[in-house]
């Protein structure tokens, strides 16, 4: 969150030592505390051992912001199957209301493409208006968000796509379903459906 500041490290014995910094192998820190706690003991008697472990320390820093992003994991995954129980019950209603004109199709000619692109049609610019008011809405946050570190990452196009990618990619999965059994129904079957 805050600029790194000017920064001297030395070895001069003139200066007077508020801190003493100890890298560890992470594997042998308790081993490494007790080592240079005995040795601190021998060499400065009326001064208590006082330690921070550097990673506890980053970790208290972003505690929040761990927090926070649990929060948000949860609330995006309600979300996602919220949406998709619905894009499925709207497809499950879109296909079962034009079950004859499907059948009339099949019994016309039609592939199973051209009946996959007629049920989905729909849903794109749904879609394509779902996208476009999140990625605003979500551009406009995370841009606030950002501007709370003094260094940040720059959201750039290819992280949108990617988004935009995973979002088309999870409601074509989802509407998949009643497509296929939709596509390949028996047209007689579909033409007597009342």
């Amino acid at each position: 969150y805050k600029e790194i500041d000017p920064l001297v490290l030395t070895a001069d014995e003139r200066l007077e030592t508020n801190y003493l910094m100890i890298k560890s192998d992470p594997g042998r820190i308790d081993e490494s505390l007790n080592d240079i706690k005995s040795a601190w003991e021998s060499a400065v008697e009326f001064v208590p051992f006082n330690y921070v472990l550097l990673n506890e320390l980053i970790e208290k820093q972003y505690e929040a912001d761990l927090k926070w992003k649990k929060v948000i994991n949860i609330s995006a995954i309600i979300s996602i199957l919220i949406s998709c129980i619905g894009l499925f019950g709207l497809s499950t209603i879109n296909a079962s209301s034009k079950q004859k004109e499907i059948g009339i199709r099949k019994v016309l000619g039609a592939s199973p493409a051209s009946i996959l692109i007629l049920l989905t049609k729909e849903y794109l610019l749904l879609l394509v208006i779902s996208i476009l008011t999140g990625l605003t809405i979500s551009k406009y946050f995370l841009d606030r968000w950002i501007e709370n570190f003094s260094y940040r990452i720059e959201l750039s196009a290819p992280i949108y796509f990617e988004v935009i990618m995973l979002i088309v990619f999870i409601a074509m999965i989802t509407i998949s379903y009643q497509v296929i059994k939709a596509s390949f129904r028996n047209p007689v079957k579909s033409i007597k459906y009342e």
